[in-house]
């Protein structure tokens, strides 16, 4: 999903599937489950593959993400299947419970 999350401009050639290990984009998921982590994914109940993910991780001065804001803020992160775009998927994913 952090690949999916990942912005492209319009017509720009997709990124290597790699460059989601680059230290800055991998300390989104790596060693998932910390304290404070949080997410959600859908999962298609007919093929029961993923869909899309939002999830919130604190990151720290020592490990600022893209929109680090303060040690007490989490990043927000969302991801939607291309081909699941456009149904409202996202929005829904981002209405609190």
């Amino acid at each position: 999903m952090l690949y999916q999350a990942l912005y492209l401009p319009e017509g720009q050639a997709p990124l290597p599937r790699e460059v989601i290990y680059l230290p800055e984009l991998a300390r989104y998921v790596q060693d998932w489950g910390s304290d404070g982590d949080c997410g959600f994914m859908v999962i298609d109940s007919l093929t029961e593959k993923p869909v899309g993910a939002v999830w919130l991780r604190l990151l720290t001065r020592n490990n600022k993400g893209y929109g680090y804001v303060d040690d007490d803020t989490p990043e927000l992160g969302i991801a939607v299947f291309p081909e699941y775009r456009g149904q409202g998927i996202g929005t829904q994913l981002l209405i609190p419970i």
